[in-house]
């Protein structure tokens, strides 16, 4: 009887399973292309310009903050003007700073505005100028 077990031993054992195939590679997403219908003719797109008018003498400076790019910067208020180059063509929102705690938004890179600050709110639209 011991002959009938060995030859069943023998079929029974087999060769390792092959490893697993590599799982496939993440599929990424192509980046979004931005949208510049709100580019202004005559106002290079990345440039803000902002105008302010009425009671906005104590603010210094403005700043862009656009989360989604990663980017932050800061130009001063002169003669009631400023201007940031490099801003994304991105939904972004315009603080006031050194005075009234004001912001705005969107703001993107090339829009070209006229801003007033009442109480703590700033009004912003498209400057025709």
């Amino acid at each position: 009887m011991l002959f009938l077990l060995v030859p069943l031993l023998a079929c029974t054992s087999r060769a390792p399973a092959p490893p697993p195939p590599p799982p496939p590679p993440p599929v990424v997403a192509p980046a979004p292309i931005p949208d510049t219908s709100r580019v202004p003719e005559g106002v290079p797109q990345g440039m803000l310009r902002v105008r302010l008018e009425g009671d906005a003498g104590h603010n210094h400076a403005i700043e862009l903050v656009c989360p989604q790019a990663g980017y932050r910067a800061r130009a001063p208020i002169a003669e009631g003007r400023a201007e940031l180059n490099g801003a994304p063509v991105e939904d972004c929102t315009l603080y006031f700073k050194g005075g009234v705690p004001a912001q705005f938004s969107p703001v993107r890179g090339g829009d070209q505005l006229v801003c007033t600050i009442v109480a703590t709110t700033a009004v912003c639209v498209p400057d025709a100028r």
